[in-house]
């Protein structure tokens, strides 16, 4: 039962079903309910103060990933300050020999020299809920992703 990621006395609904078409036509149906999944993740915090809008600095730390050989970037979070500063989330899909610290001066170099204060960086743990993740997919994880996520089904 791996492939549903089914766990021992897991909860579920059965129900039965018939057709008569000249014929009886049965069917058990079991619906397992709504899979769950959460990923606990690191994500890169960047507090700027300046340098345009939050669109403008998600594209340009985009572009700047691509060019320094990042995978990509996923926005966790981003919302606005009263100060009128930026606080952005971000979860990096990088090369594993690259650390938290490299990403972190290579993104503030990057934006100081386009203009804006970065006022502080700091890696923090995101908890990411997965809900098009298929239950076999999550099994088929690399063992160290995989102890980073939980999951259940939800009747």
């Amino acid at each position: 039962m791996s492939r549903f990621a089914l766990k021992e006395g897991q909860n579920v609904r059965i129900s039965g079903m018939t057709k008569y078409d000249g014929e009886l036509h049965g069917m058990i149906g079991i619906y397992l309910g709504v899979f769950k999944a959460l990923e606990r993740l690191t994500a890169i915090e960047v507090i700027v103060d300046g340098g345009g809008n939050g669109d403008s600095l998600l594209s340009f730390i985009d572009e700047k990933a691509r060019k320094a050989g990042f995978a990509s970037w996923s926005l966790a979070e981003r919302r606005s300050t009263s100060r009128g500063m930026t606080v952005i989330n971000l979860i990096p899909q990088f090369p594993q020999n690259l650390s938290e610290g490299d990403i972190m001066r290579v993104l503030v170099e990057d934006l100081e020299k386009r203009g804006c204060k970065v006022v502080s960086t700091r890696v923090i743990e995101k908890e990411i809920e997965r809900k098009m993740m298929d239950p076999s997919e999550m099994l088929k994880l690399p063992k160290h992703r995989r102890k980073a996520v939980t999951y259940k089904w939800v009747l």
